[in-house]
């Protein structure tokens, strides 16, 4: 049971919005709406692009962007972080969350001064977030026409809900960016009134727990609403088949999952290549197999066949088997571009994506993880020598995999500790090396074949 007791538990009907303290009547979260229900400072205003300009909003997605949902949109290390987070990469779905709400809450209103509101108001602005996400994604995904099965779909949605959870427990990797910053002042003047609620008499929450910036106390908060937070995502899955209860991601530390997500972000990109070469080229090889079936060509002697780059180009059999292969080479040439070592997921500059360094850099951080990990383990094991009693271990980690926990093996835990034993899991489980946890977290993720058909020195013309 969370500390704090059902108080923590907010209830949407007893939420408050807005000036005129509008209600919803009811705790159903789909019947939510951005237009009031929220306690965003802003006025709304229908299609509402740049709120920090025009004061104005248009819900919670109002100045995001379109979360890389094309996929060549680049991942990138981010300034607006604390120095041990520099070398994070950073998924472009996170850089453009539907928070614009959050980061924009009247917590001078009745709403927040008042901690009998101060819980269920907060939900109800977070649920409006993460059902405005989980639309957002969806939406996007089907007008890009990218990789846009139920699973993409379902995974991008539970990263995001995982996030969520991160900004409120204050453990968000992107700190000190504007906006965030901003969001995070907003969360300690807010449960600041709800630990007064809560624990009036300072004895649950004690010591550095009972002040600035609440860290225990947003956790238990989060571990007590996150089953309605993901039930309010729930109502914008329209017939897309995710999980029924609460996923376990946001109980995976944040870098982890990231990594996990690039991984599959790579596989998607890969799999559109590799299929396009598999596909084009079989449709070259096809045309030359009609090419060679109506030109005979002597190779006994020098004759060559009908010549299709010069004097029968205009001939249909010249001409399909041309076109055909000429896209089967430029297949191939987007392809190897790729998994070279200067690949990108993109044919421009500004969004290029260079895999192997990306790879690169992820190994590194992992590595670093690790390390940090077995220094701790043996510190541990010092302590306990030392103590001469039994040793705890780790904790155990997720079941199956290590991209989803059981919420039970951090319940009891300080976030640090959590995280800690998490890593510890891994390297009791031997994934201690980066190629190794992508394989777990990828096993049933389709990466593409390599097998493909290549047609070479048909219809008269070389291909290199």
């Amino acid at each position: 049971k969370e500390r704090g007791g059902d108080k923590l538990k907010g209830n949407l009907s007893n939420a408050v919005f807005g000036k005129n303290g509008e209600t919803l009547g009811s705790d159903d979260p789909c019947s939510l709406q951005k237009e009031t229900h929220t306690n965003d400072y802003r006025q709304y205003q229908d299609g509402a692009v740049d709120g920090s300009k025009s004061g104005k909003h248009g819900g919670p997605c109002t100045g995001k962007g379109k979360k890389g949902i094309t996929e060549e949109k680049e991942w990138k290390t981010r300034t607006e972080v604390k120095d041990e987070h520099k070398d994070v990469l950073f998924p472009p779905r996170r850089l453009d969350m539907c928070t614009s709400n959050l980061e924009n809450l009247q917590t001078s209103n009745m709403v927040f001064q008042v901690h009998h509101y101060a819980s269920h108001s907060l939900l109800g602005d977070v649920m409006l977030s993460a059902k405005t996400e989980a639309a957002k994604i969806i939406e996007l995904y089907d007008q890009n026409g990218t990789t846009s099965d139920n699973d993409t779909k379902c995974r991008a949605i539970k990263a995001s809900f995982a996030d969520l959870g991160d900004i409120i427990r204050g453990k968000d990797m992107w700190s000190n960016e504007k906006g965030m910053a901003q969001l995070e002042q907003y969360l300690t003047q807010i449960f600041k009134r709800i630990k007064e609620q809560v624990d009036p008499s300072g004895k649950t929450y004690t010591n550095s727990d009972a002040k600035s910036p609440y860290t225990k106390l947003r956790s238990d908060w989060w571990s007590a609403n996150r089953d309605k937070v993901w039930d309010a995502i729930k109502c914008s899955l329209k017939g897309i088949t995710c999980d029924s209860e609460p996923p376990l991601d946001d109980y995976v530390p944040q870098v982890l999952r990231w990594i996990g997500e690039w991984s599959h972000q790579y596989c998607n990109q890969r799999k559109k290549l590799a299929d396009d070469v598999k596909n084009k080229c079989g449709d070259c090889k096809k045309a030359s197999d009609t090419y060679h079936k109506n030109n005979s060509v002597d190779k006994n002697n020098s004759v060559d066949g009908k010549d299709c780059e010069n004097t029968n180009s205009s001939d249909k059999d010249c001409g399909d088997c041309h076109k055909k292969c000429s896209e089967c080479k430029k297949a191939c040439g987007a392809y190897t571009q790729f998994v070279s070592s200067t690949g990108s997921g993109a044919k421009s500059g500004k969004d290029k994506n260079d895999w192997r360094k990306q790879w690169e850099n992820m190994n590194t951080r992992y590595t670093q993880l690790m390390e940090e990990a077995r220094s701790h383990i043996e510190e541990e094991e010092k302590k306990r020598q030392q103590k001469q009693t039994p040793s705890s271990g780790a904790t155990g980690g997720p079941s199956g995999t290590p991209g989803a926990a059981s919420s039970n093996q951090c319940s009891d835990k300080k976030d640090g500790d959590c995280v800690q034993s998490f890593y510890e899991y891994l390297i009791d489980s031997d994934y201690t090396t980066l190629s190794s946890y992508i394989s777990k977290v990828s096993q049933n993720t389709d990466c593409g074949d390599d097998k493909h058909v290549v047609a070479t020195n048909t219809c008269g013309i070389t291909y290199i």
